[in-house]
């Protein structure tokens, strides 16, 4: 009975000896905890440098950061800076886009971390955007209820006054008429003087 609880315990000892510090190192890998731009957000305004943050300080050797856009161009610029727990990485001028952030780095514990993260810039759309349409429109079709002034004054025949400010038809009839009765009295006077002229010459 003795040697059983002696085996028991021998057996409890070594159980602990490899779970509890055998298992200590996996445990103690740095995790990602932040970062800006956060993962899988868009931004109005692109960032000069994206930044990492994670639970404990990590080496600050050995890390590695790269910033792709979507054809996997690399757009960081300069190395990594590492502060504790934060690792920056300074970036060029980022368009609009998706853009990828892919980090290697040397946890407190001396095992690598690695992962990525994803982030979009949107500047609120571009240049070539057609300008949104006005109120009134800037013309517009006649209907057949409403016809166009333009049609409706050529449509209607020009009349003897409007053609230059010319005399009318009636007053031109007048004119050739007041012609012809001067020009039959005129002829009248000339032959009634001819013939009281013959007379008189004829009775002597």
């Amino acid at each position: 009975m003795r040697r059983f609880a002696t085996a028991v315990a021998a057996a409890m000892l070594a159980g602990l000896a490899i779970g509890g510090p055998g298992a200590s190192p996996a445990a103690a890998h740095d995790v990602l905890v932040g970062s800006s731009p956060e993962d899988g957000a868009t931004v109005t305004e692109a960032p000069d440098a994206v930044t990492l943050t994670f639970n404990n300080a990590i080496q600050d050797r050995f890390a590695q950061v790269a910033v792709l856009d979507a054809d996997e161009t690399p757009v960081q610029d300069g190395e990594a800076q590492v502060s504790g727990p934060t690792v920056t990485q300074p970036v060029g001028e980022l368009p609009d886009g998706d853009y990828t952030i892919s980090y290697r780095i040397v946890s407190s514990d001396g095992h690598p971390v690695s992962g990525e993260l994803t982030f979009t810039v949107s500047a609120g759309g571009s240049a070539d955007e057609a300008a949104p349409p006005t109120d009134t429109p800037a013309s517009e079709p006649p209907t057949d209820d409403e016809p166009a002034d333009a049609e409706s004054d050529a449509a209607e025949p020009a009349s003897a006054d409007d053609s230059g400010g010319g005399p009318s038809t009636l007053v031109v009839v007048l004119v050739v008429a007041l012609a012809a009765l001067v020009v039959a009295g005129v002829t009248f006077v000339a032959v009634g003087g001819r013939r009281g002229g013959d007379t008189e010459d004829t009775g002597s």
